[in-house]
C-alpha cells in the first residue's frame, strides 16, 4: 500500500490587505470612471494584472502617460513621480497603508538624522519609494539588502527603516552590526535603546511576519513543498527562500500551468516515500488572491488525493 497524500494549505497564506484594498479599488474605478490605467502592475500577479487588462485597464510606466484615472500600485510611487501624475489625471491611490507608514517613516527619519539606512531589495518599487521619501530630509541615504552592504562608517545620527516585506532575520542582522560598527572609535559606548543617537523603525508589515511563520512550520512537516505566486513579488520569492531551507522538494510557481510540468515529478517523489503519510504543503504570497490558491488545492486534491 502506497503512502496516504494529505495536501494541507498554510494558514495564513495568500492575499492580505493591502492587496484586496488595492484590487477592489481597481474593481470600483472600472465601473465608476473611464480611461482606467494603473502606475505600474498593481500588484506582483500576471494573472490578476491581466484579468484587469481584459476589463480595460491598461499598465503606465511613466507619468507623461497618464490621463483619466490612474490607480497608484499598491507597492506606492516615489512622491515626485505621484505629483506629476496630478498634473495630468485624477489619481486614486491604492498605496497599501502598511506601505504608505513606512514611506512616512522614512521621511520623518530622514528629517531627524544624518543618515537614513533603508533596509530592502534593490529595484524594487516599494523600496524605490522609501528611499526617495528619505531623501527628502537626510543629508545621505543608504539602500542595504543584506548586513554584507553596509558601510563601515557612520554619522553621529543614524535612522533605520525597512521595506514592508523583508525578513525578520535580515532586518535583525543588520539592526545588530550597524549598533558594532556605530560603537567603535567612541570613548564611551552609547546605548542605541532609547537613544537619539539610532532610531529604528521596524516597518515589516504583520501580514509578512505571519505568512513566513506559518510557511516555515508547515515546509518543516512536508514532503513536498508548493509556493504559489508571483515571480516578480518579493514576499512570495522570500517565502520560496525560507521553505527552501526546510523542504528538500520545494517549487515557486505563477500559474497552474507550470503544474502540469510537476505532477510526474511529484508522483516520483511519492514512489520514493514509504510513511504512512505523504504531505504535500501549500503556502501563497500576500499578492495571490484565494481563488488561485483554491484552483491549486482543487488541482492537487484531484491528481493526488482522489487518485
Amino acid at each position: 500500500m502506497g503512502a496516504r497524500v494529505k495536501v494541507v494549505c498554510a494558514n495564513p497564506a495568500g492575499a492580505c490587505y493591502g492587496v484586496v484594498r488595492a484590487l477592489e479599488l481597481t474593481s470600483k474605478a472600472i465601473d465608476s470612471e473611464q480611461n482606467v490605467s494603473t502606475f505600474g502592475e498593481i500588484i506582483h500577479n500576471p494573472i490578476v494584472v491581466n484579468d484587469f487588462s481584459s476589463r480595460g485597464v491598461s499598465v503606465i510606466k511613466s507619468p507623461a502617460e497618464a490621463c483619466g484615472t490612474v490607480v497608484l500600485r499598491s507597492h506606492g510611487v516615489k512622491p515626485s513621480v505621484e505629483r506629476e501624475i496630478e498634473k495630468h489625471a485624477k489619481v486614486i491611490d491604492a498605496t497599501c497603508p502598511y506601505v504608505k507608514k513606512a514611506q512616512l517613516s522614512a521621511k520623518n527619519l530622514g528629517e531627524r538624522h544624518e543618515l537614513v539606512i533603508v533596509v530592502g531589495e534593490e529595484g524594487h518599487p516599494e523600496v524605490e519609494a522609501i528611499v526617495e521619501y528619505a531623501k527628502q530630509g537626510a543629508t545621505k541615504v543608504v539602500l542595504v539588502p543584506d548586513v554584507d552592504n553596509l558601510p563601515d562608517s557612520y554619522p553621529h545620527s543614524v535612522g533605520i527603516v525597512s521595506q514592508t516585506t523583508q525578513s525578520e532575520e535580515t532586518f535583525s542582522k543588520i539592526v545588530r552590526e550597524v549598533k558594532k560598527r556605530m560603537n567603535r572609535g567612541q570613548k564611551q559606548p552609547f546605548s542605541p535603546e532609547g537613544s537619539q543617537n539610532l532610531e529604528i523603525k521596524n516597518t515589516i508589515c504583520n501580514a509578512t511576519k505571519e505568512r513566513q511563520e506559518a510557511a516555515l512550520d508547515l515546509s518543516a512537516k512536508a514532503n513536498v513543498m508548493i509556493v504559489l505566486g508571483g515571480k516578480k513579488s518579493a514576499n512570495t520569492r522570500r517565502l520560496f527562500e525560507l521553505c527552501q531551507e526546510k523542504c528538500k522538494h520545494c517549487f515557486h510557481i505563477e500559474s497552474m500551468v507550470e503544474l502540469d510540468a510537476l505532477v510526474d515529478y511529484i508522483r516520483k517523489i511519492l514512489c520514493e516515500n514509504f510513511d504512512s503519510e505523504f504531505l504535500i504543503g501549500i503556502t501563497a504570497g500576500a499578492s495571490t488572491p484565494a481563488s488561485q490558491i483554491d484552483e491549486l488545492e482543487s488541482f492537487l486534491d484531484k491528481n493526488f488525493v482522489a487518485s
